[in-house]
């Protein structure tokens, strides 16, 4: 495989000098091309996988779960070391501190990218909560100009019937002043 990561005007030198002619030069560069493609295909699946395991472990060691099980584990290693029957790890138990640590140099990364992987959730979230609210905003605005435009036309609807109330009753007065001459 090419290393993608080193520098690769000489490995273009080193294409074209090998490769001679046009179809070749081609076929090298196209293959060049698929090999970086697919590796960076792969990065990112092994990446997310390692985001997903980082997921799963720390929430298994920030569970009771694993607290429960390690004391057993540290309760259980200490008990055969103090008493007598299967000595091991003598008193200041310095394997035990010795798996404690490595236990403690995987564990935090591991938690670290774990909150990584959150925060970018949460990040994500976020994003979509404000063009969720830019959108409700915008929808809001329409409903309440909708609105307004239905107050003032019932408004306006009021206003006329009352119009023509009025009128109907001047009318009546007029065709009874008419009937009476």
């Amino acid at each position: 495989m090419v290393n993608t990561y080193g520098n690769q005007s000489v490995i273009f030198r080193q294409v074209r000098n090998d490769a001679g002619s046009i179809p070749v030069l081609t076929t090298k560069l196209f293959s060049y091309f698929l090999a970086i493609y697919l590796e960076i295909g792969i990065m990112k699946k092994l990446k997310e996988l390692g985001f997903i395991l980082a997921d799963k472990i720390s929430n298994f060691i920030g569970s009771w779960t694993f607290i429960i099980i390690q004391s057993i584990v540290v309760l259980v290693w200490v008990f055969f070391n103090i008493s007598q029957l299967y000595k091991f790890d003598p008193y200041p138990f310095i394997l035990l501190n010795l798996f404690f640590s490595t236990e403690a140099a995987y564990a935090t990364p591991l938690i670290l990218m774990a909150g990584k992987r959150q925060s970018e959730k949460d990040a994500a979230q976020a994003t979509r909560d404000l063009e969720l609210d830019s959108e409700t905003n915008i929808l809001t605005k329409k409903l309440t100009e909708d609105l307004m435009l239905d107050k003032q036309s019932l408004a306006d609807h009021n206003r006329m019937k009352s119009d023509v109330t009025h009128i109907k009753k001047e009318l009546d007065k007029l065709i009874d002043n008419l009937g009476k001459k």
